[in-house]
Order: C-alpha cells, then structure tokens, then sequence
C-alpha cells in the first residue's frame, strides 16, 4: 500500500541512526540482529559488508550509500522480505547478482558507482518499480528491462 511505502521511505531516510558517523566496519555479528528491519549505514567509511547480512530475514530496507564499498556478499539473497536497497555512492564495479534473487524489492538505487554490466534478470524482477543507475559506467541496457 501507498501508506507502506512512505512509512519504509520514512524510516529508510530518517531512522538512519549509525550514519553520517566513521564508521569503518560493520561486525559480523549483525547477522544475529534476526528481527531488524532497517539497515541504515550511509555516509560512513565502511568498505566491505559481512556474509552474515544474509541473515537478516526481516530486513525492509538497506541503506549503505555514500560508503567506500567495491563488492556486495551473495548472501544479500537471502534477504527475501527487502523492499528498499540504496547502494548509491559507492565503488560497486558489479552488479550483486543476489539481487535477482529479491522478489519483493521495489525500489535499488546503484547510482554513482562503477557498474558496466546490468544482468537480464532484473526485468523479472515482478515487483521493481524503480531501479536508479545514473553515473554508472552502463552502455546497454538488458532486453528484460527495456
């Protein structure tokens, strides 16, 4: 519903607790967080997201934009309920193929990053309604999507 989705958009911009700090590293015991449901790391100095983030079942949204990441774990698969993912920012060259994996995701936000290369299933993803990539380095675009 509309009031769902302001109310993510909401605390995805606004519940952003540990941002804007210095923070270098996220522990790996963030998988132990099993009922959170927002993520919000932006604008800090993180370079590197722990395998264990897969184990946040509940996660709605992730926010980890404006931080020094190159790469996002495979196991970002496995957070089949995330609805929001802002990745803006970063110095991401590939695109997490977990994601295609995310059949709830409604909105991803990779502008600003190094990606070359955007995989056809994101076209199947059912329920995207806006995939933001300005500032990439992208020269096609999949059939899926277009």
């Amino acid at each position: 519903t509309l009031v769902h989705k302001l109310l993510l958009l909401y605390l995805a911009r606004v519940r952003n607790a540990v941002g804007s700090n210095k923070i270098s590293k996220i522990s790996k015991n963030v998988g132990t967080l099993v009922c959170l449901e927002n993520l919000g790391l932006s604008n800090n100095r993180i370079s590197e997201v722990p395998e264990s983030i897969g184990n946040l079942e509940n996660l709605h949204s992730l926010t980890i934009a404006a931080n020094q990441l190159s790469t996002i774990p495979e196991s970002i698969k496995y957070l089949k309920n995330l609805e929001l993912l802002w990745l803006h920012r970063n110095k991401i060259s590939k695109f997490p193929k977990g994601i295609c994996d995310l059949q709830n995701l409604t909105e991803v936000v990779l502008n600003d990053n190094l990606i070359s290369i955007l995989p056809e299933c994101l076209g199947h993803l059912d329920k995207l309604e806006t995939i933001s990539i300005a500032g990439n380095q992208i020269s096609e675009i999949p059939k899926s999507v277009s």
